[in-house]
């Protein structure tokens, strides 16, 4: 089963995401704020789902840090926004793969699927 770690700091968006990608056959591990590289490296996830407001930090700069660490650079990170120019941050920070919020869900689990297929 592929794992996806997903910070998000809303409740009600990290309960919907948990429930859509569970029901699509994924194990969840869920957290509320911008953890250290340490969290991503623990849980060994297939992908991390990461919104770029969280209340202690920036989203994108735990990207940077996932995408510049040798341990973690390999793991596909989709950065969440409801940030103007989310293409440009996605882009700045190492991002594989972006979601405007609030989510267009078929694309959101298409995006997920395309980036956890074997």
């Amino acid at each position: 089963m592929k794992r996806i770690l997903i910070i998000e700091d809303e409740i009600e968006t990290s309960n919907l995401l948990q429930e859509i990608l569970r029901n699509e056959g994924y194990e969840v591990v869920t957290y509320a704020d911008k953890n250290s590289i340490k969290g991503v490296i623990i849980n060994r996830p297939d992908l991390v789902l990461l919104d770029n407001k969280l209340k202690d930090g920036f989203g994108h700069e735990l990207c940077t840090e996932i995408k510049s660490n040798e341990l973690t650079k390999y793991i596909p990170v989709i950065l969440t926004s409801g940030y103007d120019d989310l293409e440009a941050l996605a882009k700045q920070c190492g991002a594989d793969a972006y979601i405007a919020k609030p989510f267009d869900l078929p694309l959101l689990i298409h995006t997920v699927k395309q980036y956890t297929k074997d």
